[in-house]
Parts: structure tokens; C-alpha cells; sequence
């Protein structure tokens, strides 16, 4: 880190500006500074203290009660953590989740049809900050029980976990609901190693009328995850809602950054910056 500089805490800056009514816009005008330099900051990359002095300012401002510096700065434990990539030093650069989710209509097909029509898809792609040095191990979670999958870039070295072994063996940045967990072990340094991908078929929660939600839950230090959902042509979406939580038990709240329709109706679009261990990610939709 240069010297002089400070480590934010870019996931409370962003929450903080998203409950202001803030864009990073407004934020950079008010702030006296540029918009580059909100992103950095909401990025988590390194700052100086008076930007994040100045932040803090405005930020008290709109919110009508004291921000304090320290309340925008990285923690010695979350810095700790973010180190240790909560499991080998391992840290996402981007993970982009694509859920397609099958017609109801599908669905109440008979036969053999049914199989191969009610299911949703995720196609779950992630690129690492780098190949790990040596052997390193992965932990996926995916919502729901009635679930199946592979890894399509590391097929022979990825397995199902019961979530008896999962409580017996992760940390405290595994969820504590309906989750399963894939396991993918990485054997050695490779240059194909920075790049995982995962097909997953749920059989249950998506293709339920009344599930109307997409929970994404953080294992390690993510830069940028990014949630996608196609929607059936014929059951577009009406309304998007981005909720989050930093750990378990803790309170679903309004996230900073909105999910968009990217194409209206039929495909939404979430992108989180800074995502860290411990914390998930709901998309729901009417």
C-alpha cells in the first residue's frame, strides 16, 4: 500500500451511499472528486485519508448523523481475511452467474419431456486472481437440496459434499441455510487453473411458482460478481429487487447497487463490486 494511503472499506461506502440516495456521480460532485476515484474507493482499492475524510463528510451530511473516517476503513480482520482468501489465499477476480430458468408451461409437460424441460440452469463461471502456487481446494454453494452438476473445466476433480462433512469442515464463511456445497480441488499450478466453470441443474426452489428469488453467497474475496437470470419469453418479470446480508443471521438489506433489466423482461442483470466472504446476494423478482 503507498505511503499515506488508507484501505476502505468499499462494501460500506457503497451501502452507505446507496441508503444516502447517492449516486457515485453525485457522491464524486459533492466530495470534489472524480467519479474514477468512487469507484476505486467502493472498489476497495487503497486511498488516501482525506478522500475517505471527505466521503465520510458528505456522507453524514445526507444521512443527518455522524460518519466517522473510521467507520469507511477496512478492519484489521477483514484485511486479515481478505489476505487469506478465507481458504489458500484464494480471491476471485470476477465470478458471473447465469441462471435460465425453465417455463411453467414446460413444466406441466408429461412423459418423458419433463426431464429435460423443468429444470433451471446455472452456468457459473469464475476467473481467479491467479493459479495458486500449490495444491488449493474450492468450495461452491449452491441453493437448494435437489440439486445435480459438474464442473465443466475440472470434471475429475470436483465432488458433492454432504452438508454434514461441509459444517464439520468449513469456516465461519459458510451459509447456514439451504445450501449445498461442490467441491474442486486444484492439484497443481496450471495456466488454465485461473479459469473454473460450473453447470448446475436445480430441481427444486427456481422451478417452484412461489420461489421468486436467486441467493448468491460469497466464499472468498470477489472483485466483481455478477448475477444474470433469463427469464421464459412468454413469463417476463415486472419488478427487480437487490437485497443483501453481511453474515449469517444478520438482516436481508436494500443493496447499493440495483439490479437492472438489461433486456426488459427477459433478462436481469446484478453486478456487485468488492463482494466478501461471508456475505450473500438475493435477487428476487415479480
Amino acid at each position: 500500500m503507498p505511503r499515506g494511503h488508507v484501505l476502505p472499506d468499499g462494501a460500506s461506502v457503497a451501502t452507505l451511499r446507496g441508503e444516502a440516495g447517492l449516486t457515485q456521480d453525485e457522491m464524486a460532485q459533492r466530495a470534489g472528486y472524480g467519479l474514477r476515484t468512487i469507484g476505486n474507493v467502493e472498489g476497495g482499492r487503497p486511498t488516501t485519508a482525506a478522500t475517505l475524510t471527505a466521503i465520510a463528510t458528505v456522507l453524514g451530511v445526507c444521512l443527518g448523523r455522524p460518519v466517522q473516517l473510521s467507520d469507511l476503513l477496512m478492519r484489521r480482520r477483514d484485511t486479515e481475511g481478505t489476505a487469506r482468501g478465507g481458504n489458500s489465499g484464494l480471491a476471485f477476480r470476477e465470478n458471473i452467474k447465469l441462471l435460465e430458468l425453465p417455463s411453467s408451461a414446460a413444466n406441466s409437460t408429461s412423459g418423458a419431456d419433463v426431464a429435460s424441460t423443468k429444470m433451471a440452469v446455472l452456468t457459473d463461471t469464475v476467473c481467479l486472481r491467479g493459479a495458486p502456487e500449490h495444491a488449493a481446494e474450492i468450495m461452491f454453494y449452491y441453493p437448494g437440496r435437489e440439486i445435480d452438476g459438474v464442473s465443466l473445466s475440472h470434471a475429475r476433480n470436483a465432488a458433492w459434499m454432504g452438508m454434514s462433512e461441509v459444517r464439520l469442515r468449513e469456516s465461519e464463511h459458510a451459509p447456514r441455510d439451504r445450501f449445498r456445497a461442490l467441491r474442486l480441488t486444484l492439484s497443481e499450478p496450471r495456466s488454465d487453473a485461473t479459469l473454473v466453470q460450473n453447470r448446475v441443474e436445480f430441481n427444486d426452489g427456481f422451478s417452484r411458482p412461489h420461489q421468486k428469488v436467486f441467493p448468491a453467497h460469497v466464499a472468498y474475496p470477489t472483485d466483481s460478481l455478477t448475477l444474470l437470470v433469463k427469464f421464459p419469453t412468454n413469463e417476463p418479470f415486472r419488478v427487480l429487487r437487490g437485497l443483501w446480508r453481511r453474515k449469517a443471521g444478520a438482516p436481508l438489506l436494500p443493496a447499493a447497487e440495483k439490479p437492472l433489466a438489461l433486456v426488459p423482461g427477459n433478462l436481469a442483470y446484478w453486478r456487485i463490486n468488492a463482494a466478501r466472504p461471508g456475505e450473500t446476494y438475493q435477487l428476487s423478482w415479480t
